[in-house]
């Protein structure tokens, strides 16, 4: 399953940086990562730490759950039903042990 996520995340990732038309090095010095890092996420290989993941759904205008794969909208955040929802404590805590799992 984890594998899963991961392969998710790197299609997700690949497809909004080629959409960008930037390359791979191009969003790592944004992002402030190496450009290994993002082959390596965009491979499935290894997952962005929360606070990258962060700064990629920023760059790309995104929401988290987008680069998740747990909603198909690119900007869930500006769906109606979305804004009165937040995230609690523990669902932020399963979120991050989710991230964990996937080093």
């Amino acid at each position: 399953m984890a594998k899963k996520i991961k392969i998710i995340i790197g299609e997700k990732i690949k497809k909004l940086r080629e959409e960008r038309n930037i390359t791979q090095k191009e969003l790592s010095e944004f992002i402030g990562v190496s450009k290994e890092s993002i082959s390596q996420y965009e491979r499935g290989v290894q997952t962005p730490k929360p606070q990258t993941l962060i700064k990629l759904a920023n760059y790309f205008n995104v929401s988290i759950d987008y680069i998740l794969g747990r909603v198909d909208i690119k900007n869930s955040f500006m769906i109606e039903e979305y804004k009165s929802e937040s995230l609690d404590e523990n669902t932020i805590d399963k979120i991050i042990n989710i991230l964990k799992t996937l080093k």
